[in-house]
């Protein structure tokens, strides 16, 4: 099956709801001005995916979890880049480094947050590589169902004023993709970017997104869409993040 085009005449989810419907094991490739992504299946199920062609963000999410050392994720990058079929993530699990569970819920965490990323894509093209091997499958599988159906009218724009105060010694970086609504069924609702609000009725000035130094603080206000299947409890969750990409830590906060 050869299935490549544009996004603009195919929508994402209707992709994913195909690819998991037929079962299909490859790559998903994705262009889109500028910057790319892959989700790759097996069997019709996510088995990883980055929404920026690389594995940086995950490796970072690792070293700012303090669960890889720097000794360690070098050794990886070599097996990597002398190995046809192994990638930095699946070297780090075959070397001994890092604990199996802890580095698959790693894995699981950066891709949901990517195909939720990829899902914001309405423009660019794709291609999918029948067979093309996960080469940081590490026994990870995800169901594709709670992202394939596009948004429906039954879920409602929401503001949430917030204000954040960096208690840290550092500076962090804010970035609307680093928020999301989470619930008690573990669905989530991303923080809407401002391309996504030009038809909507803005009532507050939105969080601005940029660095905040130690000791300072920023206030705004983050929209979401909030569906009408969210189950209580629902938190905000914050991917806190250092101004070159490092992860700095999660916190979920009950709303």
């Amino acid at each position: 099956m050869k299935l490549e085009g544009s996004l603009d005449a195919f929508s994402l989810p209707d992709i994913f709801q195909l690819l998991s419907f037929t079962k299909k094991s490859g790559g998903l490739h994705l262009a889109s001005d500028g910057c790319d992504g892959v989700v790759f299946f097996s069997g019709g199920q996510v088995t990883g995916a980055s929404a920026d062609g690389s594995r940086q963000p995950l490796a970072r999410r690792l070293i700012g979890a303090g669960a890889v050392g720097d000794e360690a994720l070098a050794a990886a990058v070599q097996t990597a880049t002398h190995g046809e079929s192994v990638g930095v993530v699946k070297a780090l699990l075959e070397q001994g480094s890092i604990e199996g569970e802890l580095l698959r819920q790693a894995v699981t965490d950066q891709s949901v947050d990517a195909v939720f990323d990829l899902l914001r894509w309405q423009q660019g093209d794709f291609a999918f590589v029948v067979e093309e091997v996960n080469p940081d499958d590490v026994g990870v599988t995800l169901s594709i169902e709670p992202v394939k159906r596009p948004r429906t009218p039954s879920s409602d724009v929401v503001p949430l004023p917030v204000t954040l105060t960096n208690h840290g010694s550092g500076v962090i970086r804010v970035r609307y993709r680093d928020f999301s609504l989470t619930d008690g069924a573990g669905q989530r609702s991303l923080a809407l970017l401002p391309s996504e609000l030009r038809d909507q009725k803005v009532s507050s000035p939105l969080l601005p997104e940029g660095s905040i130094a130690s000791g300072q603080s920023r206030s705004g206000s983050l929209y979401f869409h909030l569906p009408t299947a969210f189950v209580r409890p629902i938190g905000l969750r914050v991917d806190l993040e250092a101004p070159d990409g490092t992860a700095l830590g999660q916190t979920i906060v009950p709303l």
